[in-house]
């Protein structure tokens, strides 16, 4: 949901929003345009939220799964996760040139890093180079630091830095 939200939503309503010429028509209002761009990531951001909590609740019920044994550490996980991937979609949003360019750039990285992630098919069965690359996308290291916390480990250090870099890179 993560990837879906921050690399296919958020670049085709920010790039259509620029397109429209509703940021550049807020800028002669009260209202600022990052007003607008913080209020759509935060309603982004409540949903991508919601969803996790949502599977994590049929998980549990459905399926007697445990909750995550270090939450705190999920939590931060799943934030810098949001942060990192949405930070990638508006990067997207603010080099394409159109909204369907947007969508399409989005979808340009929404696949390799599901593919290299792991989410197709388990990393395990990757050679040691497709891991490696996959460690080092937004995404593969949102599963893994995830998963280290869901499992009771502290999340290995380089995951949360590698999403926080691409937070801070893609959103500067």
């Amino acid at each position: 949901m993560l990837a879906i939200l921050g690399l296919n939503g958020v670049p085709m309503v920010i790039g259509q929003y620029r397109e429209r010429g509703i940021l550049r028509r807020l800028g002669v209002t009260p209202v600022r345009p990052l007003s607008l761009l913080l209020a759509d990531l935060t309603v982004w951001a409540a949903a991508a939220i919601g969803s996790v909590a949502l599977v994590i609740g049929v998980a549990r019920v459905a399926y007697h799964v445990p909750a995550p044994a270090e939450a705190g550490w999920f939590v931060l996980s799943l934030l810098l996760g949001i942060a990192a991937l949405f930070s990638l979609g508006m990067l997207v949003a603010a080099v394409a040139p159109s909204a369907r360019a947007s969508a399409g750039l989005g979808w340009l990285l929404f696949f390799p890093n599901m593919f290299l992630a792991g989410v197709y098919f388990p990393t395990e069965q990757m050679s040691p180079v497709m891991r490696q690359i996959g460690n080092f996308t937004p995404l593969g290291a949102a599963l893994h630091a995830v998963r280290d916390s869901w499992t009771g480990l502290a999340p290995r250090p380089e995951y949360l830095g590698i999403m926080a870099a691409y937070a801070v890179i893609a959103a500067a």
